[in-house]
């Protein structure tokens, strides 16, 4: 379900964040209720919308929480100026007050309850009485059922059954007669007895009871063309009904498109007139929005339709400007659904898809839908910048769910399953960070606008570079950094590298200098699996910043000891405790800094007082010396392995930390 929360505050100067671009997306949790929070900045000042997506239905409970959820969020962000105001309301759309455009089914019921039809007695095949009507057909001749259209009101007056004939039928050929009738796809057969028969056989009455299939006793007084006309009537009020629907459907979305509805309202229209869930793609067959009718089961078929293996049925055949309906096989049925491509100026741009979970789709819905592409293709031409930015929302919200402390697997997996991926393929993530720390506040400082800008040419250029080698991959960003999930097939580890390096060429070949670094994670299945990619992955990222490994594109496997150092950095308090454990006497010395550089280097020339001095440019015994020093004040062993490695360990927090 979405929900949208908009929000006005008043201050007495102007907002501190009203002319910044800012997003941002979280986790929203209550006791056992879990959603996703979308923010999106409008370029007005004091004025934001938040779009909460929540896998549940809303109560009084749920809205009070909301509300002061949102408002502590505000709050928060204005503690540099107090506002003087401040009003938040919801709005959503109630589907079922746009009623639906399904047109009233006409079935054998609907017409026998007709006037002319009163005294019509139902003899067998009662539980088929819901058949739908669509045609009418006099039956005198035998072969009548290959001219059925299918769901036919049969009626006749059995003149075949004149026992004055030498043609006469049977009592079987006339149940063998019925029985075609049925396999045609009529919806009942109505007899006018007395004349011709003078009353419907046991045996017939009992094949339309095994068959659900209506055998109904007409009034006496009523002729063929009375019963002809009767239904052609109801079928007819019923198919204009359903054209005026269609046309008040066509004129409601117009309206609702002229008034400013979003792409997300315009999916919940859709859902409503349709009464089976929608699902709108862009031209490349990524997620935009859905709308499932708050129906577990409709978000269950919409989750199946974009499985890899059946979305890429529909990708291969889906050809010009037909739409293809294909099947969709969920976990306990099969449903089926239909595409079609959304066009402006002759670009395909988006496709609009329909499950048929609660019902099939009828000729009146495709007509509507047909109607209406032209509109959706409007709402998603104006509303492009706000797909790119759901779409990336999206990515962004899915990783801040997966790399959550406490990640919720349900939450993590349906944002996975809208956004294409396969639990079921080997994934390795490559986190990019395309400036570096020192370049970000140097570009905050000057031109805020500069670094957006230039974090868009990589992303843009990320996104060019997987279109030209067809990799399947998933893109997203997180605090700072691009996130690219990879399909890996049967590639490895190193293979993975290659690809890294070659995305970091792209980059760094182009106009704008980018200090571009890259981590690869491991590759595995499962949410579980891509959690540990991607956490691999940023650790490279990090740890290629914070110790200056020269190495820009390196996996996870290749850090050594700066993994485990990496880890322990993590701990400041705990980092700095062990570091003036092992270290403290020594910087309480007058020649601190000169003892801390001698330690050093006699470290890295692998404890060669020779190598050391050469480094220093000092003697021999002057280094010594210093060692001697230096070991009177260290509470370990330097003469040792493990001494070594604590002083080494302590040495490196203490850099990396100050």
């Amino acid at each position: 379900m979405f929900l949208t929360v908009r929000y006005r505050t008043v201050h007495s100067l102007h907002s501190p964040y009203g002319n910044i671009s800012y997003a941002a997306a979280g986790p929203l949790a209550k006791n056992d209720f879990h959603g996703v929070l979308f923010q999106e900045e409008k370029n007005q000042v004091n004025k934001g919308i938040y779009f909460f997506l929540l896998p549940f239905s809303l109560n009084n409970d749920i809205i009070s929480y909301i509300y002061r959820y949102v408002v502590t969020k505000i709050i928060n962000r204005q503690s540099m100026r107090p506002c003087t105001g401040l009003s938040v309301y919801f709005e959503y759309i109630i589907i079922s007050e746009r009623g639906s455009i399904m047109p009233p089914k006409v079935t054998v019921k609907l017409v026998l309850e007709e006037p002319e039809l009163q005294g019509a007695l139902v003899l067998a095949g009662e539980a088929g009485l819901d058949r739908e009507v669509k045609a009418v057909t006099v039956a005198e001749i035998l072969d009548i059922a290959f001219y059925l259209k299918g769901g036919d009101f049969v009626h006749s007056v059995a003149s075949f059954m004149d026992e004055h004939s030498e043609n006469q039928l049977s009592v079987e050929a006339l149940c063998e007669w019925t029985k075609n009738l049925i396999d045609h796809g009529a919806s009942c057969l109505a007899i006018k007895t007395k004349r011709y028969l003078k009353e419907i056989p046991a045996p017939l009455l009992q094949l339309g009871n095994e068959n659900d299939f209506p055998i109904i006793e007409l009034p006496p007084g009523d002729t063929q063309n009375d019963v002809t006309q009767c239904v052609l009537r109801v079928v007819m009020e019923a198919e204009e009904q359903g054209k005026n629907r269609s046309l008040t459907a066509l004129s409601n979305l117009h309206d609702a498109v002229v008034n400013g509805a979003s792409i997300v309202d315009i999916s919940r229209i859709f859902a409503g007139y349709l009464n089976n869930p929608v699902l709108i793609e862009d031209h490349e067959w990524r997620y935009v929005t859905c709308c499932d009718n708050q129906s577990a089961g409709a978000a269950e078929a919409l989750l199946a339709r974009r499985r890899e293996e059946n979305l890429q049925v529909i990708v291969d055949h889906i050809v010009g400007e037909s739409s293809i309906r294909t099947q969709v096989v969920m976990d306990n049925r099969t449903i089926w659904q239909e595409t079609w491509p959304i066009i402006f100026k002759e670009n395909v741009i988006g496709y609009f898809s329909i499950c048929e979970y609660e019902g099939a789709i009828t000729s009146e819905n495709r007509q509507l839908v047909e109607r209406c592409l032209d509109i959706l293709a409007l709402t998603i031409y104006h509303h492009q910048s706000y797909i790119d930015s759901t779409a990336w929302h999206t990515g962004e919200v899915f990783l801040q769910a997966l790399l959550a402390e406490n990640y919720q697997k349900e939450v993590v997996s349906y944002f996975a399953q809208m956004m294409g991926f396969d639990e079921q393929k080997n994934m390795s993530a490559i986190v990019i960070s395309p400036i570096s720390k020192a370049q970000k506040e140097q570009l905050n400082s000057k031109n805020w606008s500069k670094y957006h800008y230039f974090t868009e040419y990589a992303i843009h250029s990320i996104q060019s570079f997987i279109a030209q080698k067809n990799f399947k991959v998933i893109l997203g960003g997180y605090y700072g950094f691009l996130v690219v999930f990879v399909d890996t097939g049967s590639k490895g580890i190193r293979d993975m590298k290659q690809i890294g390096m070659s995305i970091w060429e792209s980059l760094t070949g182009g106009r704008m200098k980018m200090d571009v670094v890259m981590g690869i994670g491991c590759i595995g299945k499962g949410i579980h699996s891509y959690r540990e990619s991607c956490l691999e992955a940023l650790d490279v990222v990090r740890c290629i910043r914070r110790f200056g490994l020269k190495e820009n594109v390196m996996c996870y496997d290749e850090l050594g000891h700066y993994a485990l150092l990496n880890s322990i950095l993590r701990k400041d308090e705990a980092a700095l405790r062990y570091s003036q454990t092992v270290l403290g006497k020594l910087y309480n010395d007058k020649d601190a800094e000169e003892l801390v550089s001698t330690l050093s280097t006699y470290l890295d020339k692998n404890c060669s007082y020779i190598e050391t001095s050469r480094a220093l440019y000092l003697h021999v015994n002057t280094v010594k010396y210093r060692i001697k020093q230096i070991q009177e004040r260290l509470s370990v062993d330097l003469s040792t392995q493990d001494g070594r490695c604590s002083i080494w360990l302590a040495l490196s927090i203490d850099r990396y930390l100050k």
